[in-house]
């Protein structure tokens, strides 16, 4: 299974407590949702660049200037330097 495959399953399942459980279940909700987010940081995703500075690049997530480093110092995010 594939962190994209993985992050999709969490995700239906928070669904589906949204859903059934409406308001009993709310800290394991929020413990799936958590493990989501943090999932999705592990998939790499391509830094934005800046339409001016063509140089510059950003953190997809949050914005972040980064500068050809795995992570976002910042937030975290997984960055994607291939071509």
């Amino acid at each position: 299974m594939t962190e994209s495959e993985a992050l999709g399953f969490i995700n239906e399942r928070i669904d589906i407590l949204k859903e059934i459980f409406q308001s009993d279940n709310i800290d394991y909700q929020k413990a799936l949702e958590v493990s989501a987010k943090a999932l999705e940081k592990q998939i790499p995703k391509k830094p934005t660049k800046d339409k001016y500075v063509p140089e510059l690049d950003f953190c997809p997530e949050c914005g972040t200037e980064v500068t050809n480093c795995n992570y976002c110092p910042h937030c975290g995010q997984n960055t994607d330097w291939s071509e």
